[in-house]
């Protein structure tokens, strides 16, 4: 069982301006500031509005609906758009990222590292 959960992790795709504006810079910024205590739990990508999906990648059907809606910044955990324009409370954000776990099998794994 512990193999399988090696290849998951929750996914967090961001998508903000091209170019980033100051304010889609902090929301990279507090995403990444805020998911290193997960390590490779968490799969972090970054996506410019106006460009290209890199190849080999399919995004999540929130991420399309972000970009439909031109929700920008906008912070996507496992296909769900959770924040949207202001970054959110650090503790509201993890508990995000902690509820997708359980739903993933990862919270234990998480907290026992």
């Amino acid at each position: 069982m512990v193999s399988e959960l090696k290849n998951k992790s929750v996914l967090i795709e961001l998508l903000v301006a091209n170019p980033p504006t100051r304010k889609c810079r902090e929301f990279i910024d507090f995403v990444m500031r805020n998911t290193k205590q997960y390590g490779d739990l968490v799969d972090i990508k970054i996506y410019r509005k106006g460009t290209k999906i890199p190849p080999g990648y399919s995004p999540s059907a929130g991420l399309l609906k972000a970009a439909k809606r031109s929700a920008i910044p906008a912070i996507i955990i496992n296909s769900e758009v959770s924040f949207v324009g202001t970054i959110p409370k650090e503790e509201d954000f993890k508990k995000k990222i902690e509820d997708a776990m359980k739903r993933e099998g990862l919270y234990g794994e998480y907290i026992t590292r």
